[in-house]
C-alpha cells in the first residue's frame, strides 16, 4: 500500500534521479491471449529502441534491469518506470504499478517513453482518478479499518468488542413450584438484557470511531465507506462524531464471511468507490457548469493571477505555450509573451502546453483536473478544450 507519506517520498525519489532521466509508461494487457509479463517486455522494449536512434546514452544493459525491477505486473493496467544513470552499468530505477489503463502511446504501441527530467504527466493522470478511501467494517464483534488507494487495499486496525460485563450470567424462568417462588417479569428481563448489549456495542462504537479520526487525518483520507449489517451500520453511524460521519461517502452491506481477506474485501466495494469517484467528478462539472472559464487565453490569464481554483486540463492537448523569460509570465502566442513584458527586448521560449499548464496550476495551488478524450462513460465528454472555475464566486 502507497500511503500518504510513501507517495511523498516516491515522488521524492523520482525527482531526485541523476538526469537525464528514463521514463516508460507501458500498459500492462494481454497481447494477442498471451501471458501479462511477455506483453509488458514487449512494449518496454520497443519503446526502448524508438528511444534509442535519439538517446545512444542508453545503455544496454538498462533494459534488463528494467525487466528485473518491474516483477510480474498482475493485471490490466500500466507500469511506471523512472531509471537515473542510463549511461551506467548500475542504473537507479523505480517502478510502480498503477491499476488503471493510461492513454499512452497509440492502438500499435500502447507504451511511450522519454529522456530529459522525469515525466510524471501520467502519474499524475492516475492519481486524479483514484482517491484514499477509508472501509470501515463494522460487525457484531468489532470495528476492522482498511485503506484503499490505487487499486490496493491494507488493514490499519482491527477493534475487538471487550466482553459484557456478567455476561456469562444466564436468565432462567423462575419455578413457580417452588414454595418462595416469586412471580417473574415474563420477557422484559430478557428485554433488558438485550438493550444492555446494544448500548455496550453503541458505547464500543463511539470509541472506536473517535480512535479513526486522528488515523484518519494522518493517512489525508477524506472518503469513508461504511460495510456491515444494517442495524451495526446504523448503530455506528449514531454512535460516530461529527467529523467522521461528514466523511461518509456510502455504505454497503456486510462480508459474506467474517473474516473475509481484504481482497475479498476489496472485490467487495471495488463498485461502490467507482461510483464515488464518478460523482465526485460529476459533481466538478457541475461547478464548471455553474461558474465557467472558457479557452486558453482566459484560463491562462486569470490563472497566473491565481484566480482559478480548478482547471480542467485535456489529456490530447497538444501544441505549445511560450513563456516570456524576464518575468515568467505565460501565454498562447510569442506575441502575447512580448507584450506581457515592459522590456523593448524579451526572451520568449515555448514550452509543452499541457506540462506548462500543470506547472502553473502547481505554482499556484490550482486542483487539475485532466479531461481524457472520448471517454463514454466520462462525466467531463462535455468539457471541450481547457476550462476552469473561478476561486470566488
Amino acid at each position: 500500500m502507497l500511503s500518504a507519506y510513501g507517495l511523498e517520498q516516491l515522488l521524492t525519489q523520482i525527482n531526485a534521479l541523476p538526469r537525464p532521466t528514463l521514463t516508460i509508461y507501458a500498459q500492462t494487457g494481454e497481447v494477442r491471449g498471451g501471458a501479462v509479463g511477455d506483453a509488458v517486455r514487449i512494449r518496454v522494449h520497443r519503446a526502448l529502441s524508438k528511444l534509442r536512434d535519439a538517446h545512444h546514452e542508453l545503455s544496454t544493459r538498462v533494459e534488463d534491469r528494467i525487466v528485473e525491477a518491474m516483477g510480474h505486473p498482475a493485471g490490466r493496467g500500466t507500469v511506471a518506470i523512472f531509471a537515473g544513470a542510463i549511461d551506467d552499468k548500475k542504473p537507479q530505477i523505480i517502478t510502480r504499478n498503477l491499476p488503471i489503463e493510461l492513454p499512452i502511446g497509440d492502438n500499435e504501441l500502447p507504451a511511450e517513453g522519454v529522456v530529459g527530467d522525469p515525466w510524471l504527466d501520467p502519474f499524475r493522470l492516475a492519481l486524479s482518478e483514484t482517491e484514499r478511501v477509508a472501509v470501515v467494517h463494522a460487525h457484531e464483534h468489532g470495528v476492522c479499518f482498511y485503506e484503499v488507494f490505487l487499486g490496493e487495499i491494507e488493514r490499519v486496525l482491527d477493534l475487538r468488542l471487550p466482553g459484557l460485563p456478567h455476561e456469562d450470567d444466564r436468565l432462567q424462568r423462575s419455578k413457580t413450584i417452588h414454595p418462595a417462588h416469586i412471580a417473574d417479569r415474563g420477557s422484559s428481563g430478557f428485554d433488558d438484557a438485550d438493550a444492555h448489549r446494544v448500548a455496550w456495542q453503541r458505547r464500543f462504537y463511539a470509541d472506536a470511531s473517535a480512535d479513526l479520526l486522528p488515523i484518519l487525518a494522518l493517512r489525508s483520507i477524506d472518503a469513508v465507506l461504511l460495510i456491515g449489517a444494517a442495524q451495526n451500520r446504523q448503530l455506528f453511524e449514531d454512535a460516530a462524531p461529527q467529523p467522521l460521519t461528514a466523511k461518509l461517502i456510502g455504505a454497503g452491506p456486510g462480508l459474506p464471511q467474517q473474516d473475509a481477506r481484504p481482497a475479498q474485501l476489496l472485490d467487495a466495494v471495488r463498485e461502490l468507490i467507482d461510483e464515488h469517484i464518478d460523482r465526485r467528478k460529476a459533481g466538478a462539472l457541475a461547478r464548471l457548469q455553474a461558474h465557467a472559464v472558457i479557452g486558453l487565453d482566459d484560463c491562462l490569464t486569470k490563472l497566473q493571477r491565481g484566480q482559478l481554483e480548478l482547471l480542467f486540463v485535456p489529456w490530447d492537448l497538444d501544441g505549445e505555450l511560450f513563456v516570456e523569460q524576464a518575468s515568467g509570465q505565460v501565454a498562447s502566442s510569442p506575441g502575447q509573451a512580448r507584450a506581457l513584458s515592459a522590456a523593448a527586448e524579451v526572451e520568449v521560449t515555448p514550452s509543452p502546453a499541457r506540462t506548462k499548464l500543470i506547472e502553473l496550476a502547481d505554482l499556484y495551488s490550482t486542483t487539475v483536473e485532466f479531461v481524457r478524450a472520448g471517454g463514454s462513460n466520462s462525466p467531463f465528454d462535455a468539457v471541450k478544450g481547457v476550462a476552469g472555475v473561478p476561486r470566488w464566486t
